[in-house]
């Protein structure tokens, strides 16, 4: 089947089970792995979502300030992880 005739709700469920998965995988792999690729699901939301739904190009301002916030955020989140849990 072609990429051109699936509809985007397909595509969606499909890229959303994809992520399902690598968290998942990523989650029996141990901790730090985890954290790493949930941090990288994350990205591919945070993408998802500013591409398709609020119909950005990557290279407008409010993606790359979405981008730039979530990076931020979890490395604040993943340095109090680490200083809590050890």
């Amino acid at each position: 089947m072609e990429a051109s005739s699936i509809s985007n709700t397909k595509l969606r469920i499909i890229s959303a089970l994809g992520m399902l998965v690598i968290v998942a995988v990523s989650v029996s792999l141990g901790r730090g792995t985890a954290l790493a690729l949930i941090g990288l699901v994350g990205l591919l939301v945070v993408d998802e979502f500013i591409v398709n739904f609020l119909e950005f190009t990557r290279r407008h301002i409010g993606y790359v300030i979405a981008q730039t916030s979530f990076i931020v955020g979890y490395v604040i989140f993943l340095v109090i992880s680490i200083v809590l849990i050890g």
